[in-house]
């Protein structure tokens, strides 16, 4: 995917669930990093309390300013003094239907960008874009007529190997069929995952940069979101609730973790 120069401006991104909006977003806010010391606002609006982008954005990157729904005013101020701001839209808004985009000042530099599957055509995203980048993920079996599952995780530790099993009947259709589904987790030995899956695709697992946490539940965002139809929302309660660790399984795994890193040092 290309980049875009940077400058002061708003640029609004949207596509189908899985086609890549995110790591678009990721590619370009690396480069202008590498290249210069613009701040840099990210928004996804309507994205509820489990925004698992914007908290992946703000680990990858924390320099970068995240803004939540009613924020909006500021990030019109602070593109107006010189940031470049990342407005990430869900597949479930309704483009025709943006107060954001419709209440920016003329004043401000604003660019739409589709982000779409290579070779595929889009109407409903490629007329409203000033601008398409095509992307290597194939998206043509995603309607945009489909079940948003969103659960916090906040607290909650993980058995690997359960949530490996959990994981696999997901994505293999144990709970609907599933287009799209990404979550943030904390294991049992302190480390914490983003796992992101997309209908056709290999599961990505991708560790954090986090510190291990050690000390009793963790206290940062976890998270998941499934994207499908016909999704058994009460069985994937029950099956993720499941890989959930108690409280004295947790300590002990922490308490193993914290004696062989003292043996090891």
């Amino acid at each position: 995917m290309s980049n875009l120069k940077n400058e002061s401006q708003i640029i609004a991104i949207a596509g189908l669930a899985g086609a890549g909006k995110t790591s678009w977003i990721l590619q370009q806010i690396q480069i202008a990093t590498q290249t210069s010391a613009q701040q840099i606002v990210y928004f996804a609006p309507s994205s509820g309390t489990v925004a698992i982008d914007a908290n992946l954005v703000a680990i990858q990157f924390p320099d970068v300013e995240i803004l939540s729904d009613g924020q909006e005013l500021d990030l019109f101020t602070k593109v107006a003094n010189g940031a470049i701001a990342y407005v990430e839209l869900g597949f479930h808004l309704d483009l025709a239907k943006m107060p954001l985009l419709d209440s920016i000042p003329e004043s401000l530099s604003y660019h739409k960008v589709a982000v779409c599957p290579r070779g595929r055509h889009y109407a409903e995203f490629q007329s409203w874009a000033d601008r398409v980048v095509e992307s290597d993920l194939d998206t043509a079996q995603i309607s945009s007529q489909v079940q948003v599952w969103r659960s916090p995780l906040t607290g909650q530790v993980f058995d690997p190997s359960s949530l490996n099993v959990f994981w696999y009947e997901l994505t293999e259709g144990g709970y609907g069929e599933v287009y799209r589904c990404k979550g943030i987790f904390d294991l049992a030995d302190g480390r914490a995952f983003y796992i992101d899956y997309t209908k056709g695709k290999e599961s990505v697992y991708i560790e954090l940069r986090l510190p291990r946490w050690l000390e009793g539940r963790p206290q940062r965002f976890s998270g998941i979101e499934v994207v499908g139809a016909g999704l058994d929302n009460s069985e994937m309660i029950k099956s993720i609730t499941d890989c959930c660790l108690s409280d004295e399984i947790i300590q002990n795994y922490q308490q193993q973790i914290k004696r062989s890193q003292l043996i090891s040092v």
